[in-house]
């Protein structure tokens, strides 16, 4: 009886040494899951910050770019007004050229002076 005594505290003994080492085991698990969770959880705090600054940065280049659009139209249309109203200047100096031209030499002619004139004949060809 002794000797059945005796082997039931040595299994009793491993029993309890098993279950203290599985113990240990599933805390150690839960600690390791509980870390590997941790990192994961960062991980994706840090994407979402990276993600959240992109998209930002995203915005502001395409403000930016609309802003530039509206600028570069603005002065397109600013070249297009400027090269219109030089165009119609140039037309009226062109005009009032022909007309003075036209003037003075009806004057020379009528008055019959000889004159030189300061410019080459294809001037008064093209205006005259």
């Amino acid at each position: 009886m002794e000797h059945i005594d005796n082997q039931d505290k040595i299994l009793d003994e491993e029993i309890l040494s098993v279950s203290k080492n599985a113990e240990t085991l599933v805390e150690s698990k839960k600690q390791d899951t509980a870390r590997k969770i941790r990192k994961l959880k960062n991980k994706k705090k840090k994407k979402n910050e990276i993600l959240k600054r992109l998209k930002k940065k995203l915005k502001a280049t395409i403000e930016k770019k609309k802003e530039i659009s509206k600028k570069s139209e603005e002065i397109s249309q600013k070249i297009r007004k400027d090269k219109s109203v030089l165009n119609e200047a140039s037309q009226e100096q062109k005009t009032f050229t022909t007309k003075l031209l036209k003037a003075k030499c009806t004057k020379l002619v009528k008055s019959g002076e000889e004159f030189d004139l300061p410019f080459s004949n294809t001037m008064l060809s093209g205006g005259v």
